[in-house]
């Protein structure tokens, strides 16, 4: 259809100012506006004592209130009842705007047409009152098979080609948008039109966009059938932008309810309703393959399969199965948790270069790599430590019984954290990198017992912390000695300077 053919044949059809104020009222949050008026005194007619001039955009309509009442108090439109945030009513040239929303109008066309037009809509607050003022957007048309769309430009309407709501934005430069409402649709309005049988109201009911749902059912038919078979998270997928997913599971192109799903047998159909569109891909897959079963386990091994990204040791998926339920039941643990370890646990082979596809005991075998890999991390760690301990030896101090050296090895710092309660073990890297040196206060007569860690400032040579046992704090007695070390540090350090 041609832009003119679509201007001569669009009903005259104008948005409903009441509609539009119930929208308001409903929807967006309601605002009170208050002045002060004088009393006067009017020719021939009655005194008019001082009061608030009030006008409530819930319902729009304007009244008086009592001058003595505070207007921190007008919290609820006594027109309406709504809660209302109060506000001083001013004169602002050219009006205030008190809310905006695109507003979508669903009507009857000749035959089984159906046509939707949108407006940007708002409320303006000016000196006499509210005023709702609204301008034209898009045009929506929709017939058997067909959905057309126009959108107002610079140059008038301009046919575009993705059927999808508009978006309506305060700036160029601002990433939130005004909300989008659609008007009451009438039964009358969807009987003998070509929305008949698209069960809309179910699609509004759970949040799906209604401009893009009727485009798609109008192209996909078979949407019916969906609805009908309770198939709702394959529906909310589709509108969630999973598309092709949706696309793979479901034949959208199908006449009858059965050629929905290729393949799919009885039992597959109890259980497709519940499952989403990769979780159906899956299943059917596993089952066609006679992996899993049409029940609850089924489901749940399609649902963690679909999150396995490894090549399976010889390509055997019952092989997994068993493997995974064998170690599921050993270690008390679901199979999804199972298998999640076992996807680890072949990321470590990867790793390391080898390692046994299928141990007998998953648990053990996971945390003998753990501790190999582990190792082979610490080994470059412990290298950095101790050169990191050469560099630091002239720091070593043993006075008034008491004895302060670095840490020796990653090993050592994560004891202390694990002796002491706190996390000095987080610090290991930066110790190894030189942007910080920990040192261990121990007592001379028990030098391998933990007593107090030590951070140490390396380029001003000041000490950042001092704790003991789950982070206490430094004994008097331990800070005369770490001030005294301090000051021996910068001794040695002055007198390295001037040798040089």
């Amino acid at each position: 259809m041609t832009t003119g053919e679509m201007l001569t044949r669009l009903p005259n059809v104008q948005p409903d100012l009441d509609e539009l104020q119930r929208v308001i009222g409903r929807e967006l949050p309601g605002k009170m506006f208050a002045r002060r008026v004088d009393g006067e005194q009017a020719p021939f007619l009655p005194y008019t004592p001082p009061h608030w001039e009030c006008v409530c955009t819930a319902c729009g309509k304007q009244f008086a209130a009592n001058r003595k009442d505070k207007l921190k108090d007008m919290t609820v439109c006594p027109e309406c009842g709504a809660k209302v945030e109060p506000h001083r009513w001013t004169n602002r040239q050219g009006g205030k705007q008190t809310g905006a929303f695109l507003f979508y109008h669903l009507f009857r066309g000749a035959g089984r047409e159906i046509w939707v037009r949108s407006w940007r809509v708002s409320q303006w607050l000016n000196f006499d009152g509210l005023e709702i003022a609204y301008e034209p957007v898009s045009i929506y048309y929709f017939d058997d098979g067909t959905a057309e769309k126009w959108k107002r430009g610079w140059w008038g309407w301009e046919r575009l080609k993705t059927i999808q709501l508009d978006r309506w934005k305060p700036n160029t430069y601002s990433c939130a948008c005004y909300p989008a409402f659609v008007g009451a649709i009438s039964k009358k309005t969807i009987e003998g039109s070509c929305l008949e049988y698209s069960q809309l109201d179910r699609a509004m009911l759970q949040g799906f966009p209604v401009i893009e749902y009727i485009g798609f059912y109008l192209k996909n038919p078979s949407v019916e059938y969906l609805w009908k078979s309770h198939c709702i998270p394959l529906l909310e997928d589709y509108f969630l932008g999973h598309k092709g997913d949706v696309r793979r599971a479901v034949n959208l192109k199908a006449k009858t309810f059965k050629g929905l799903f290729r393949g799919a047998d009885k039992q597959e159909m109890k259980i497709i309703p519940q499952l989403r569109a990769q979780e159906i891909v899956w299943f059917h897959r596993l089952y066609q393959a006679g992996v899993i079963r049409a029940d609850q386990d089924g489901v749940d091994w399609a649902r963690a399969r679909r999150s396995f990204y490894h090549d399976i040791p010889g390509g055997d998926e019952k092989r997994l199965y068993r493997y995974i339920h064998r170690q599921a039941e050993r270690c008390e643990r679901s199979c999804a948790n199972t298998l999640q370890d076992y996807s680890d646990y072949l990321d470590q082979i990867h790793r390391l270069g080898g390692g046994e596809l299928w141990p007998h005991d998953l648990d053990e075998a996971h945390r003998r790599l753990s501790a190999r890999e582990r190792e082979m991390q610490d080994r470059g760690l412990n290298g950095m430590f101790r050169a990191r301990r050469r560099l630091w030896q002239w720091a070593v101090w043993r006075h008034s019984g008491m004895l302060i050296r670095p840490v020796d090895s990653v090993n050592e710092i994560t004891l202390e954290g694990e002796r002491q309660n706190n996390c000095v073990a987080g610090y290991a890297r930066r110790h190894a990198e030189g942007q910080t040196v920990i040192f261990v206060l121990r007592r001379a007569d028990a030098p391998t017992q933990s007593w107090y860690t030590v951070e140490l400032d390396p380029k001003t040579l000041t000490v950042r912390q001092c704790r003991g046992y789950q982070n206490e704090s430094a004994s008097v007695r331990v800070m005369f000695f770490a001030d005294a070390w301090m000051q021996r540090l910068k001794n040695i350090r002055d007198q390295r300077r001037k040798s040089a």
